[in-house]
């Protein structure tokens, strides 16, 4: 999610929409996602706690989520996927979450057309052979240690400042390419 779309950017523009506290759309979202997010969970909950909004509203306005994913996407994002592919390498997108939630961020973000292949899965230690495992999150480290992988650390965004050990820390997507091709 962090690594190619600022979604919790993105998140927080959607949720500042709903005509609620942010503090408290934040607390609803955290419990839904802990449960498996769905926009319709997500919504029931809203007007479970708020009974005069319109849970078809509350629907629609989440829904901006996937309608606005591709203008989140960090401005390096798309130029790497295609050095990557150019340069013959099999790219994989591993994101954690639920399948029908994290599917329509990745697909309307834009970038699938970039990819190989695209993994949802709710299992931190999914193993899949990688060698290299470019991310910003310690789900991602967790991603590289069970493949035995280097990690790229793109350190940006939400998780900026959380602390983990990486082989290489970058900035942004241009380092991290930068470093990729140092390692061939």
């Amino acid at each position: 999610d962090h690594t190619l779309l600022n979604s919790h950017k993105l998140l927080l523009d959607v949720l500042n929409a709903i005509p609620i506290n942010i503090e408290e759309s934040l607390e609803i979202y955290e419990k839904v996602k802990k449960e498996g997010y769905s926009i319709e969970k997500h919504a029931e909950e809203i007007t479970k706690r708020y009974p005069k909004l319109n849970k078809k509203e509350i629907t629609s306005l989440l829904s901006k989520y996937y309608r606005l994913a591709s203008k989140y996407l960090y401005p390096d994002a798309i130029e790497f996927l295609t050095k990557l592919k150019r340069d013959g390498h099999e790219v994989h997108i591993v994101s954690k979450g639920t399948l029908e939630h994290q599917s329509k961020a990745i697909v309307s973000s834009g970038v699938t057309n970039y990819v190989n292949k695209v993994f949802v899965t709710e299992d931190k230690n999914f193993t899949n052979g990688y060698e290299i495992v470019v991310g910003d999150s310690i789900d991602d480290k967790i991603l590289a240690d069970a493949n035995n992988a280097k990690m790229i650390r793109v350190r940006r965004g939400k998780y900026a400042n959380t602390e983990f050990d990486a082989h290489y820390v970058v900035k942004d997507l241009k380092e991290a390419y930068e470093v990729l091709k140092c390692m061939e």
